[in-house]
């Protein structure tokens, strides 16, 4: 899993410039609503904390698609949660700013702040 994530936090970083107007975690929040409204059952919400930082809540839409073993061609989804997370997670310090996200009764709950 190490080469993986290595890989993975490299292509993070080939693409970060491509996030440049990700300033602030408000609007990282709204990037990442927009890429989870590619599922039509995504649910998503963000609560602003006036020190600006946000808590997301968000369900894992795309599960069904790797049906009850939860593999899809050799790949689990939790492989695939590795991947967005490290992605996410080094877009997020490349802008500044901390991410975090833990996996509560099947949602995501996302943390995003400013260093």
């Amino acid at each position: 899993m190490k080469i993986f994530t290595f890989l993975i936090t490299t292509i993070a970083t080939i693409l970060g410039p491509s996030w440049s107007g990700v300033t602030s975690p408000a609007i990282m929040a709204q990037a990442l609503h927009r890429i989870w409204l590619v599922w039509p059952e995504a649910e998503f919400t963000v609560e602003e904390d006036p020190d600006g930082s946000v808590t997301i809540r968000a369900n894992r839409p795309y599960q069904h698609i790797f049906g009850e073993s939860g593999i899809l061609f050799d790949v689990s989804v939790q492989d695939v949660e590795t991947v967005w997370y490290v992605f996410r997670k080094t877009i997020a310090q490349q802008q500044g700013m901390e991410f975090n996200q833990v996996e509560d009764n099947g949602w995501f709950i996302i943390q995003i702040s400013s260093k």
